[in-house]
Formats: C-alpha cells, structure tokens, sequence
C-alpha cells in the first residue's frame, strides 16, 4: 500500500530543458506524496486519468498495446518526470499505461487543483506547454531512432545511443546506463523477440562494444555503436541476428 508524507519541491529532479518541479510550485499545497511498490499501475491506457504523477524516485516503464495484445513499451520515466500532463490537461482518457518499475516516490497532483492553479498563474501555463512540447520532441525522436532503422540490430543500437545521451553517466570505461528493462521489454521496444535482444547484446559484448555488470550497461565504444545505428545490413552472416519486423511491435 502507498504511504504517504510530506515533501518539498526541491528534493525533486529537475529535467534537462523544463524543469516540472518548478512548473508545479504553485501546486505545493495541493501536492499528495506516495510510495509505491514495485509493479503498481498509476495509469491505464484508455482510462480517464484523475490527475498527474510528478516522479520524485524510482523509475516508471510507459508503454501502449495494439489491438492484437502485443505491448510496445515507450519508455522509461526518470525522476523529475511528468506522467498524465496531456490527458490530464485535455481532459481525455490516458494514451499509455504506466506502471512502476522499481518501488518508487510520486507526486500526485488533482486535475481540478491543477487546472484552478494554471488558470491565475500564466508564468506556470506557459512552462506547462513548453514541458508537453519537450516531450512531444522526445517521443518523436524516439520514433525516427526506431522507425527508421530496418533491422533489431540497427534499432538496439539506436536505443542504446538515445538512452546514453539521456541518462548515461560517462566514466574512465565509458558510459553507463542504469538498466531497468528485461531483454523481453527491450524488445518490446524495438519490435522483436528476447532470443534476438540476447543474441544481439551478446554480439556486442564479444566485439567489446559494450559490457553488462549486474543492472548496470557500459558502452565502451560509442563510435562503432553509432556506426551499427547508421548502417544496413552489410554481410549476409549478420543476418541471423536479425528477424522480420511486424507492423504492430512484437511477432
């Protein structure tokens, strides 16, 4: 069960370009802090949504299902993450489903107390449409990562690199990334199998592209990465690595 306390909007991480701490402060007194526990659902997809999640700890996966069941996962929430801000501002059910990685510490805000707050403060109206825009040039971005590669191998490699500028931590072996995700939600990512995530991390652990230690990714050599991102399918032996993508994310 969420327990709840007080807390102050300092404690929250700030995002890299529009901080939603501070586009929350005037909601400081409306602001309701839970922790929740590993696998808690906090949106669901085509449900209406109450209010918005402010992320202060912990991770948080989105993700959306076809009509056929398949999940496609879009993401993961970082601390200083906003989740349910369009649904929630337009008024209609939820786009994505939500739901916790790891236990994690949020921020619930009411969509009334919300909606009240912006409409006399037009500094926090304004930082609320620049914090949508932000994310609406994340998610396209990871679109053209995704959609425009043709292979599992050339998508991975373009996930790793957008995951390395967003929350990679650079060190004397290289970046590294916090791994939340099964090699199953990988591939529910970029729209293949486990079997092929494994295969593929595999390969690249033995050309020492990158090594895994626990939950923790290291990428030791982004430009050869970034050259498996730009490329096609160069030589037909490469190719077991790779399987036909479907039209709706996982086969």
């Amino acid at each position: 069960m969420a327990t709840h306390s007080s807390r102050t909007t300092s404690d929250i991480t700030a995002g890299p370009v529009v901080s939603p701490g501070c586009v929350l402060q005037a909601l400081d007194p409306f602001k309701s802090y839970a922790t929740y526990p590993e696998g808690s659902t906090l949106l669901v997809r085509d449900t209406p949504a109450d209010g918005v999640f402010l992320l202060v700890e912990g991770s948080v996966k989105v993700s959306i299902s076809s009509g056929r069941g398949a999940t496609v996962i879009l993401g993961i929430a970082r601390p200083g993450e906003v989740l349910g801000l369009s649904a929630a501002i337009a008024a209609t059910p939820s786009e994505v489903t939500a739901e916790t990685v790891v236990p994690s510490r949020l921020c619930f805000i009411h969509r009334d107390d919300l909606l009240r707050a912006l409409n006399v403060n037009c500094e926090s109206s304004f930082q609320v449409v620049q914090l949508i825009s932000q994310q609406l040039r994340e998610a396209l971005e990871l679109i053209r990562i995704l959609g425009t590669a043709q292979s599992a191998r050339r998508k991975l490699a373009g996930l790793l690199l957008n995951w390395a500028a967003s929350q990679g931590a650079t060190t004397e072996h290289g970046i590294e990334i916090e791994l939340r995700l099964t090699e199953e939600e990988i591939g529910q990512m970029i729209g293949t199998s486990r079997s092929t995530v494994s295969r593929l991390l595999a390969t690249l652990k033995r050309d020492q592209v990158l090594s895994v230690d626990g939950s923790t990714l290291c990428i030791r050599k982004k430009s050869a990465l970034q050259e498996l991102a730009a490329s096609k399918r160069r030589r037909a032996t490469m190719r077991e690595t790779d399987e036909p993508q479907s039209s709706v994310g996982l086969q």
